[in-house]
């Protein structure tokens, strides 16, 4: 059973070897291709005329012996056999020539190392058109290895048995009569997984899924009837349930008779080329829609002949039908812009001299309604074994949008070059590194307006710039940055700095910073100098400063009348008294008394106005409810002569750092306005009220009163220089504006006004209340 067997394989190797033979038969009136198909094929091809002298050979058949064709060509074909199988040969070669063909005839032939190789040769004669012998055209296969095999097997049935068992594909025999297994070789039961047990009596139907059986009985049927079974598609079921494509190849053992014994039966493992095939399929369709879904359009250019392809797609983007335009390369030249066709044919050139790994070029092509459109052309060129190119295949991509914004880009990246320019102070950008290092990454040409450094040496080193800073800034500089990285909060910030030509400026910064992904800041904000700002700011204040002194002044001289009034009095009385004789020791020291008190309250007033007008601007840490007490003392006489209700709710607790008589100057500025506003409508009832608060880590000083409120068109511009809603005699607009200034300016604070409705003593009142916030110390 087992020679049986093998020589079933040998048969199978005789039928593709046919197959060859039918291929070449069928190409006998067609020469050059037939010349083409057997330089190609992978057995040894050779043609040879009426002679036997060697005409021509394909590189295979140089490859099997050994040998050059140039060694080759012209030489009898029998130099190339063993002296044994001359004979065959000269036999052989007549019956070629006389009937037109032979098949399967062996002969050894010897390498040109001197190895003897065992080949089996088919022949047909080419004939001309007139049916004259041209030459003989034969091919061989090499069947040394196969030849081996049969002998080795013929000699030893464990060698047989260990190819059979361990052949990559597996095989079982089935029984003609009841589809039982009657045999299989390890593979299949490795691939499997079933035991020999538990296959051998097997129904053969039994191996396979449920969607192949009617397959399987086709063929199990197409066996009985004919003995062979050739490349049938099925899919086995394992042991685990698991499923394996395999294709089905039978051939029949036969008695004497020729009555069909048992079948050798071989399965393919089809399950990795199944795989495969499913992703080439895969693969193609993400290439069919990656080509024709992203709206590119595809050429192909043949560069042996210059003939070119246009998908429909590469013409409708310039507003064509597919038949309106043919496809030239003349149609592809004559569209590019003039100005852009020498670039795009020297990036070909670079990319078929190797320079680039794939041609890309930009440029303007135009479109049937004679506008211009933007197009990315990208491609790549396919080479021949010598390394001349013959083909190039790419894409045209529309980036018109994509350029007509870049364009847009451009124009406002110059208009905002020309704003940076122009703005008053410098723009600038500076990054604090994760590793501490730090430095500008822009900044515009004003800066060397501000600091006297160019741009440029402020970019390579920015150190020159902060040793600029006024030594008496250095620590609320450095310290208000601490502050912006920890709350990642606006800087801003006014200081001095002291610079090699300009001397003392006054510079305000205010950027806002950005936590960038890699851990780093990045602070974007404007450089000023104000230092023309501060010096009117100052007379400003001054101005403000002597109006409001000249306001105390008054008030102090009303504040004095009664004191001065008792001073005198009694001085005057223990005179009289005295010259009459009434002075008792009593009286007079009461009186006395009464004339110190009065006295030490007329310099309290003095020591209090005195410290207003001082000029010293020293940062110090304070109560906040004795500055209250100290501004409520210099406006005494107001608030007496202009009846107003003072309602104090003080946190006598909070200690602030700052400038004391700028605050005072602040709430001074807000107490007349409230005091203004209740002489202007006339309430009887006049109330000013005062509290103080931490909420949030933050101070709170809020003053309300009750006179009505702001109008709403008028309230969003209180804070604004020179504006008043009062007579010109009676306010210059700079009060609230002042305050503005020096509490956020000057103290790190905010103000905002706003009407408010609220309840006292039972009593409903509506009036403005303005808030100021300070950091706590």
């Amino acid at each position: 059973m087992i020679d049986k067997k093998a020589t079933t394989n040998i048969s199978s190797m005789q039928d593709q070897i046919k197959e060859l033979q039918n291929l070449l038969t069928i190409a006998t009136n067609k020469n050059e291709q037939l010349i083409k198909i057997l330089e190609k094929i992978p057995q040894p091809s050779q043609s040879l005329n009426s002679k036997g002298k060697i005409l021509n050979v394909n590189e295979k058949w140089c490859d099997e012996l050994g040998y050059k064709k140039e060694e080759i060509i012209g030489r009898q074909f029998k130099d190339f056999l063993t002296s044994q199988t001359e004979q065959t040969y000269f036999n052989q070669f007549p019956n070629l020539i006389k009937n037109g063909h032979v098949s399967g005839v062996e002969f050894d032939m010897l390498h040109k190392n001197g190895n003897k190789i065992t080949v089996s040769l088919d022949g047909v004669i080419i004939n001309d058109d007139n049916g004259q012998m041209l030459y003989t055209s034969c091919i061989f296969t090499n069947i040394t290895e196969q030849k081996k095999i049969l002998n080795n097997l013929h000699n030893s049935k464990e060698k047989f048995r260990s190819l059979y068992e361990n052949s990559p594909d597996m095989y079982i025999s089935v029984s003609s009569e009841d589809s039982k297994i009657l045999l299989c070789n390890e593979t299949f039961l490795r691939k499997t997984g079933f035991t020999r047990d538990e296959i051998i009596g097997k129904s053969v139907f039994d191996l396979y899924d449920e969607n192949a059986i009617n397959d399987a009985r086709k063929a199990f049927e197409q066996f009985i009837t004919t003995g062979n079974v050739l490349d049938i598609p099925l899919i086995l079921k394992k042991k685990d349930g698991s499923k394996i494509n395999v294709d089905l190849n039978v051939s029949a053992v036969r008695d004497s008779n020729g009555k069909i014994l048992y079948s050798i039966s071989s399965y393919r493992d089809m399950t990795e080329l199944k795989i495969a095939q499913e992703e080439i399929k895969l693969l193609n369709e993400r290439m069919k829609r990656a080509l024709f879904g992203n709206n590119d359009g595809i050429w192909d250019l043949n560069m042996l002949d210059n003939s070119v392809y246009f998908s429909p797609k590469w013409k409708e983007m310039i507003g064509y039908e597919d038949h309106e335009l043919p496809n030239l390369y003349e149609i592809w030249e004559n569209r590019v812009h003039p100005n852009d066709i020498a670039n795009a044919k020297e990036c070909i050139q670079d990319h078929i001299d190797a320079k680039t790994e794939y041609f890309e070029a930009i440029y303007r092509f135009k479109h049937k309604n004679n506008s211009w459109i933007w197009i990315q052309s990208r491609g790549k060129a396919t080479y021949d074994q010598d390394g001349s190119p013959i083909k190039m295949t790419g894409t045209h991509h529309d980036i018109t949008k994509q350029k007509l914004l870049e364009l847009e880009i451009k124009k406002s990246h110059e208009k905002l070059q020309k704003l940076t320019e122009n703005v008053p102070g410098a723009i600038y950008q500076y990054r604090l590194y994760t590793n501490g290092n730090s430095g500008f990454t822009y900044l515009s040409k004003s800066m060397k307006n501000v600091y006297d450094v160019s741009p440029e040496d402020a970019l390579k080193d920015s150190r020159a710039i902060l040793s600029y800073t006024h030594p008496d800034d250095k620590e609320i500089f450095e310290l208000s940055i601490l502050k912006s990285i920890e709350t990642m909060e606006e800087w801003n910030l006014e200081y001095r700095v002291n610079l090699p030509k300009k001397g003392l400026r006054w510079i305000h910064v205010k950027s806002t910073p950005e936590k960038l992904s890699d851990g780093s800041i990045l602070w974007s904000g404007i450089l000023d100098d104000i230092t023309e700002q501060k010096k009117k700011d100052k007379l400003i204040y001054e101005q403000s400063k002597l109006a409001a002194m000249g306001e105390m002044i008054g008030n102090i001289a009303h504040q004095w009348r009664q004191p001065l009034s008792i001073i005198s009095t009694g001085a005057t009385g223990m005179q009289l008294q005295k010259k009459y004789g009434l002075l008792t020791d009593e009286l007079f020291d009461k009186t006395c008394i009464d004339i110190n008190n009065n006295a030490q309250y007329l310099s309290r007033t003095i020591e209090d106005f005195k410290n207003f007008i001082r000029n010293d601007r020293i940062k110090v840490t304070f109560n906040l409810s004795e500055n209250i007490n100290s501004f409520l003392e210099l406006v005494k006489g107001s608030i007496k002569n202009n009846n107003i209700n003072l309602v104090l709710d003080l946190n006598d607790s909070i200690i602030i750092d700052g400038y004391p008589n700028e605050l005072i100057q602040c709430l001074i500025n807000i107490f007349n306005n409230a005091k203004d506003a209740l002489k202007e409508k006339e309430i009887t009832d006049k109330f000013i009220f005062i509290s103080t608060s931490i909420k949030n880590d933050k101070v709170f000083i809020k003053i309300k009163d009750n006179a009505g409120g702001i109008l709403p068109e008028t309230l969003p511009r209180i804070f604004e220089p020179y504006f008043t809603t009062k007579n010109k005699s009676k306010g210059t607009g700079l009060g609230l504006s002042i305050t503005y200034s020096l509490i956020v300016d000057g103290m790190q604070g905010s103000v905002k006004a706003n009407n408010i409705s609220y309840a006292h003593h039972n009593k409903e009142y509506l009036g403005a209340e303005l808030s100021v916030k300070l950091p706590i110390s």
